[in-house]
């Protein structure tokens, strides 16, 4: 089958195994999938075929009908009547808190840095099986550095078997060319190299590892040997913000397929090293300069002999470059939730390398660490239904500023780590502190 669905309050949520993306359905038409799982293309009555001949017509369009077979099927799960999705669809797990790096922007280092055993590889791949279950198809794997996990390859192969579609977040020091070998063929979504400094200065102060070149010999070697793309991953910082040119010079030179430009969040070791983040403007000017180049040096040029992407976001909202215009605009994406506030405990959470549950990785500053549930004690289902922390992010009233703001179906209120760290009152029910409108950020109608 290429696809397979869940229930939810709305309707239902479809993962497409070929595409590696989702798809939602209304209440209507989830009903008439389901009816039509039922009773099979080949049972239909003419009366149903006559009434619903539209809806017919659009699944075979989306393939939900193939070579007039049913291509589609449903876990065995029910939707939650409270308005939440009945499990994420995606989690954020930092499978292990060893590191070789001591880098000062480490957002984990906090929620990681315990004396505490981590999970054994059983209850490791009991994540993955759990999440079969419940339908959620999608993991984002960090650390600590991933490649430092025990078993980690094996972890890797046991997701592929269970089509659990995996993005991977590397320092890349540790990636040897044996371990290309055993990787270069996995079914992996992209394996992302962090590279904060496009210069052996800036590189050298925020990693703390005289290895630049190192780094960029390990990234060539990726992107030559391994089927899956290989992304540079880019936060910036007040040390490698104005590095933005020799950032896409640095892409091209070793042929990564992607590039991802992302924000410092006010999390982890930040907290004490405050004077490095951007501001919001500082950022998105930085956004701003590296779309511009990206289509000079990539479109014109044609520099890359590779198809490379260019990815920047401002939180959840994906950031895009509208040419006419000369301005940047927030791709036109509403959230598949009710209610106020970010995805941290509504799309996705976060598990750390020992199984304690948080919403996200950088809320946990501001949360209760001893009401986190565990994976030693509790499913994951259970954990996601009842956990005291996810349950709190649900359940926030908001804020008159954000819940009558032309913005809310896609922003929400924004980030409630920043909301927290730069309101005084340290509210989750703020506005956040970097708030598009305020920027002058618009929705870009016909961007998809």
């Amino acid at each position: 089958m290429q696809f397979e669905g869940r229930y939810e309050f709305f309707g239902s949520i479809f993962w497409n195994f070929d595409s590696k993306s989702l798809v939602s359905f209304d209440n209507k038409t989830t009903i008439l999938l389901k009816e039509l799982l039922d009773t099979g293309v080949d049972n239909l009555s003419h009366q149903f075929k006559k009434k619903n001949s539209v809806f017919l017509k659009r699944c075979k369009e989306l393939s939900l009908i193939k070579n007039n077979k049913i291509n589609y099927s449903f876990v065995k799960n029910r939707a939650n009547k409270s308005k939440v999705l009945s499990a994420p669809l995606r989690i954020h797990y930092a499978i292990t808190s060893k590191c070789n790096l001591n880098c000062e922007h480490c957002f984990t280092r906090n929620i990681l840095n315990r004396n505490q055993k981590e999970l054994s590889f059983k209850e490791k791949i009991s994540i993955l099986d759990k999440m079969q279950e419940l339908g959620v198809r999608e993991m984002l794997v960090s650390g600590g550095e991933p490649f430092l996990a025990p078993h980690f390859i094996d972890f890797l192969k046991e997701a592929g078997k269970r089509n659990i579609h995996l993005k991977l977040f590397s320092n890349g020091f540790s990636i040897t060319e044996n371990i290309v070998k055993k990787i270069k063929d996995l079914p992996l979504g992209y394996l992302a190299i962090s590279v904060d400094g496009a210069t052996k200065y800036s590189f050298n102060k925020i990693r703390g590892t005289n290895c630049f070149d190192l780094l960029k010999s390990k990234i060539k070697m990726l992107s030559e040997q391994c089927s899956f793309p290989i992304a540079m991953q880019i936060t910036l910082s007040k040390v490698n913000y104005d590095e933005i040119e020799e950032y896409l010079n640095l892409a091209a030179e070793t042929g990564v397929q992607r590039i991802k430009i992302r924000a410092l969040k006010p999390g982890g070791e930040i907290l004490r090293h405050p004077e490095i983040m951007l501001t919001m403007q500082e950022y998105l000017d930085c956004c701003k300069k590296a779309e511009k180049l990206f289509r000079e040096k990539y479109y014109s040029k044609n520099i890359s002999k590779k198809k490379i992407s260019l990815d920047c976001t401002l939180g959840n909202l994906r950031l895009v470059y509208d040419e006419n215009e000369d301005n940047l605009k927030i791709r036109n994406t509403p959230q598949p939730y009710e209610g106020f506030g970010c995805v941290g405990g509504r799309i996705t959470f976060f598990i750390d390398s020992f199984g304690n549950c948080h919403p996200c990785a950088f809320i946990d500053n501001f949360l209760d660490k001893e009401k986190a549930f565990n994976l030693k004690d509790k499913t994951l289902k259970e954990i996601w239904d009842s956990d005291p922390n996810v349950c709190s992010m649900r359940n926030l009233s908001g804020n008159p500023k954000c819940l009558s703001c032309s913005l809310y179906n896609v922003c929400r209120g924004g980030c409630r780590a920043r909301t927290v760290y730069y309101n005084e009152n340290k509210d989750l029910n703020g506005s956040d502190g970097w708030c598009p409108v305020e920027a002058g950020l618009e929705i870009k109608i016909d961007s998809f």
